[in-house]
């Protein structure tokens, strides 16, 4: 019988992990009634940048072994965590989650963690093994 464990780990520091996106630069026309060829009475033109950058630390660990059973028999067994931190990000001050935190009806799945106020502090998900088994 013969054994290949193997281990290894990754660290990635993302200090600026975010994005940006344009939203509302094609226009809102209001005619002055719905037929084809009425004047136009308004022409309003939103604009904005909407940008985010949130500072992200990824650690990975695996270990794993190839058990040589015989010729013919390897058995593959191993475990991976991963975790990303700084996804724990305070939201009571975000308009939306104001919104959503003081409704009263909560009648689809994806409304019940804001129910009583609940949903605006994130946490970090720290639950993150994967097991791993095979043979050939």
């Amino acid at each position: 019988m013969r054994n290949d464990f193997k281990v290894g780990a990754n660290y990635i520091d993302e200090p600026i992990l975010g994005g940006d996106f344009t939203t509302g630069t094609t226009g809102q026309y209001i005619l002055t009634a719905d037929r084809q060829g009425a004047p136009v009475a308004d022409i309003t033109i939103y604009g904005g940048f909407a940008g985010f950058k949130t500072p992200v630390k990824q650690y990975n660990y695996y270990g794993q072994d190839d058990i040589s059973v015989n010729k013919n028999l390897t058995i593959n067994a191993g475990l991976r965590y991963d975790l990303w931190k700084g996804f724990d990000l305070d939201q009571t001050s975000n308009p939306i989650w104001q919104t959503l935190s003081t409704q009263t009806q909560y009648n689809e799945y994806y409304l019940q963690p804001f129910k009583n106020g609940g949903g605006g502090k994130l946490k970090n998900d720290t639950n993150n093994w994967g097991p791993r088994i095979g043979f050939s």
